[in-house]
């Protein structure tokens, strides 16, 4: 039996049934997601796609040209317990970004809130490789096809 066919025979799901198979989608990738997150703030960019500011003071950038990080721009990177503590809520939407690091509460005073999520090529690079195809595979699943 086609899709087509399952759907005219009755098949059908709720807004609710897709949008808790999208959250559990969103919950199966969270390693892909928070790791493209981090890609994207380790070159300097905020989820609106603009530059992480203000920049490194004077003395910041000589603590990480003697630590071997970069200084061209800001990547909130230092022990990388910031990065390590990068994490999302996916429970409903909409989903939120985070970081369990004691500094999260701080760096966000600083940076902005937009330092945490996708900006669009991050968001175009999760859908179409991973999430598009998990969808797609669960919501057959609830049609039974």
């Amino acid at each position: 039996m086609t899709y087509i066919e399952k759907i005219q025979n009755g098949a059908s799901i709720t807004l609710h049934q897709i949008n808790e198979e999208v959250l559990a989608a969103v919950d199966e990738r969270e390693p892909h997601i928070v790791l493209l997150n981090l890609k994207q703030v380790n070159k300097g960019k905020r989820s609106d796609g603009k530059d992480i500011l203000p920049k490194y003071t004077p003395a910041t950038v000589a603590i990480k040209k003697k630590k071997g990080q970069p200084t061209d721009r800001v990547t909130l990177y230092d022990t990388g317990s910031f990065y390590a503590g990068w994490l999302i809520h996916s429970e409903e939407f909409p989903i939120l970004f985070n970081s369990a690091d004691p500094k999260t509460g701080d760096l966000v005073k600083k940076y902005g809130a937009a330092i945490f999520g996708l900006d669009r090529e991050s968001q175009r690079t999760l859908n179409q490789t991973f999430l598009k195809a998990d969808i797609q595979r669960r919501i057959r699943g609830l049609l039974y096809i």
